[in-house]
C-alpha cells in the first residue's frame, strides 16, 4: 500500500530537513513525498531539489508561483498516486513508526479517514503532548459519530495529523478554497462529516507553533476569511441532515470562533474593515445560543445590554491587555 505525503514549502529553509528526514526515516518504506516548493525565496527550494537529486525514487518536487498553502496542498493531492494521503507542513514532523502504525490499522477496515489522537505542540524546541481523545473508542464509527465524539472535548481543524483515503477525498471533489486563511474552519470537519468510517491512531504528529506562520497573524482580511466559513457552514447544514446534537456541537464550537476572534479581534485590525465585520457578524449571532459556556452567557448578556458594537469593543480592549501581558 502507498501513502503519498504531501508537504507544502515555502521559506522555512531552517525546518525543512527536520520534516523530510522524518519522512524519509520511517520503518514503513511504501511511500512517496511531494513537496510543493511555493515560491520560496530562501534556500527552501534548493534544498528540496537536493533530497530530489538523493532520492529520486521517493522524492518529487514541484516548483511554482506563490499562491499560499492552499493551492500548494491542492496540487501536491492532485499529483498523489497512493491510496492514502497524508499532509505535513513543512515547518512539522512525524514520528518514525507513522506509516507503519497507519498501514496496521488501514489492513484491518480501510478507513475514509485514520485519525490522529492529538498532536505534540513544539513551541521553542520544548515538546507538549496534547492527549484529547482515546484511539479505542474510535474502531467502526462513521464520520459523523467521530466528529460528534471530538467536537465536544477539542477543536480538530487542521488537516494534518489525519490520513485519509485518496479515492474517498476524490470521490467527494475535496479542495482548500485558494488564498484564504482559516480555511481548515471551512472545510475539515465537512470532510469527516462525509466519511463512512472512521479510525485513529495515538498522536503521531509534532506541530511547530513559531511566531510568523499564519495561524499566528490576525488581520481584518483573517476575519473576513472566518465570516465566509460561516456563510459555507450555513449553507451546509441547511442541506445535509446531521446525527443528534452534532449540529448543536459545531454551532457551539462556531459561537467561541465568533465571539473570541471575529469579534476579540475586530477592533484590533484595519480600521476600515472593522464596520463590515461587525455588520456580517450580526447575522450568526444565533450561533450563541448553542453554547452553554458561562463566557458565552456573559457576552449574550453584554450584548443585550451594550449592543454588538460595544461588547465587539470590549472585547477587543480584553483581548489587547492579554496580547500585552503575553
Amino acid at each position: 500500500m502507498l501513502f503519498s505525503i504531501i508537504v507544502p514549502v515555502y521559506n522555512i529553509e531552517n525546518w525543512i530537513e527536520t520534516c523530510v528526514d522524518s519522512i524519509l526515516e520511517q520503518s514503513y518504506e511504501d511511500y512517496e513525498i511531494i513537496l510543493v516548493d511555493d515560491g520560496s525565496t530562501d534556500r527552501s527550494g534548493k534544498i528540496c531539489d537536493d533530497y530530489r537529486a538523493k532520492y529520486p525514487d521517493k522524492v518529487q518536487v514541484i516548483h511554482k508561483e506563490n499562491e499560499g498553502q492552499s493551492i500548494a496542498r491542492n496540487i501536491g493531492i492532485g499529483l498523489a498516486n497512493g491510496q492514502y494521503l497524508l499532509l505535513v507542513d513543512g515547518d512539522d514532523y512525524i514520528k518514525a513508526d507513522t506509516l507503519e502504525r497507519l498501514s496496521k490499522v488501514i489492513e484491518e477496515n480501510a478507513p475514509d479517514i485514520v485519525l490522529s489522537e492529538g498532536m505534540y505542540r513544539v513551541n521553542d524546541e520544548k515538546i507538549f503532548e496534547e492527549h484529547r481523545f482515546k484511539a479505542k473508542e474510535f474502531k467502526g464509527l462513521s464520520g459523523q459519530e467521530a466528529l460528534r465524539k471530538t467536537a465536544g472535548i477539542a477543536i480538530n481543524w487542521s488537516p494534518c495529523g489525519k490520513c485519509y483515503k485518496n479515492e474517498f477525498w476524490k470521490k467527494h471533489h475535496f479542495r482548500f478554497v485558494g488564498k484564504r486563511t482559516w480555511e481548515d474552519f471551512q472545510l475539515i470537519d465537512q470532510i469527516v462529516i462525509e466519511a463512512e468510517s472512521v479510525a485513529m491512531i495515538p498522536s503521531f504528529y509534532f506541530y511547530r507553533a513559531r511566531a510568523g506562520s499564519t495561524t499566528h497573524e490576525i488581520k481584518a482580511q483573517n476575519l473576513i476569511d472566518i465570516l465566509d466559513g460561516f456563510d459555507e457552514w450555513k449553507l451546509y447544514l441547511e442541506k445535509n441532515p446531521l446525527i443528534e446534537n452534532l449540529k448543536e456541537n459545531l454551532q457551539a464550537i462556531h459561537a467561541e470562533l465568533l465571539y473570541k476572534t471575529v469579534w476579540g479581534y475586530a477592533f484590533l485590525v484595519e480600521k476600515e474593515y472593522t464596520p463590515e465585520i461587525l455588520n456580517r457578524s450580526k447575522q450568526y449571532l444565533y450561533l450563541l445560543n448553542a453554547n452553554q459556556s458561562k463566557v458565552c452567557k456573559a457576552v449574550k448578556i453584554m450584548i443585550m445590554i451594550c449592543g454588538v458594537k460595544n461588547t465587539a469593543y470590549i472585547l477587543s480592549q480584553i483581548k489587547k491587555h492579554r496580547m500585552h501581558i503575553a
